[in-house]
């Protein structure tokens, strides 16, 4: 839910900064959608790996084994 609402709040301050820029890109326009959504993308696809992980790892783990260390 947190990276969802980062990309769509990233989304409008894209919009936004190109808007100021626009003149300075070269080679891409300015609202390029294979680009955005590229980008996007590849941040829902770290996002889930850096959340996803952890979590995998954690639920892998016996909770009586992890007890008894403690």
């Amino acid at each position: 839910m947190l990276a969802a609402a980062g990309i769509a709040l990233g989304s409008v301050g894209t919009a936004a900064a190109t808007l100021a820029i626009g003149d300075l890109l070269y080679g891409v326009q300015p609202f390029d959608g294979a680009t955005l959504l590229g980008v996007a993308g590849l941040v829902g696809i770290v996002s889930l790996g850096a959340a996803g992980l952890p979590a995998w790892r954690a639920a892998t783990v016996d909770p009586q084994a992890s007890l008894r260390s403690e």
